[in-house]
């Protein structure tokens, strides 16, 4: 049945109740003390979700690949330029900018960071940015994490001391798999490699390998 309610707000509007007598007249009580009409509540949203958020102005195919985990400004939507006004968390939107001017390499650093080195490759990309929102507001030094990691990784080359013949077999047949040189010199193994990501899996293999034997890495 349809009832005509006098919502908190001031205004009026139609609703639709089921249930018995008493249960929808509980329901009009509830919406006279504390509900809001559907614009009020849009505006109210919206001022909710802006709170601690960025207006972003992109094109709606940008906001749907890789945004749309995102609240949108009401009616912001252009239909002939296609563009549309997208929330973004202010803690997201930093980072978010600091990636479109270094690249993919800084988002792959922090989803390595935000998942503990685990491989995320193929996941769509509104779900990495849900995996490093909720890391960043769980984790107040991210900033500093991102740092030390993209320095940590500029290094292109590892250098391996105290290293017993067992372990340096050990890690040449690792190391085999990837596009990186290894040279033997006074006691030291020096490994020199290219690519980021190969980088800084032998990086996570040696700080492994630390864990239970007694060699010392640098990286340079």
């Amino acid at each position: 049945m349809k009832y005509e309610v006098t919502f908190s707000c001031g205004h009026t509007g139609t609703v639709q109740l089921y249930g018995k007598g008493d249960e929808r007249e509980r329901k009009i009580r509830y919406f006279e003390e504390y509900g809001v009409c559907s614009e009020c509540y849009k505006e109210r949203r919206t001022v909710e979700a802006e709170i601690g958020c960025k207006h972003v102005i992109m094109s709606y195919k940008a906001y749907k690949t890789d945004y749309s985990f995102c609240d949108v400004l009401n009616d912001s939507y252009d239909k002939q330029k296609k563009i549309i006004t997208v929330l973004v968390p202010e803690a997201l939107a930093d980072f978010i900018d600091a990636k479109n001017k270094c690249g993919a390499t800084l988002f792959n650093a922090a989803i390595k960071i935000a998942t503990n080195n685990k491989n995320k490759e193929g996941k769509h990309y509104a779900e990495c940015y849900e995996i490093v929102k909720a890391y960043i507001k769980a984790h107040a030094d991210f900033a500093k994490e991102l740092q030390a990691y993209m320095q940590q990784q500029k290094a292109n080359k590892i250098v391996v001391s105290n290293i017993t013949m067992d372990e340096e077999q050990l890690v040449r047949m690792y190391i085999k798999q990837f596009d990186a040189e290894i040279n033997d010199n006074e006691n030291k193994l020096t490994i020199t490699y290219k690519d980021f990501n190969e980088g800084s899996l032998i990086s996570e293999y040696l700080d492994c390998l630390a864990k239970i034997a007694n060699i010392n890495i640098e990286r340079a």
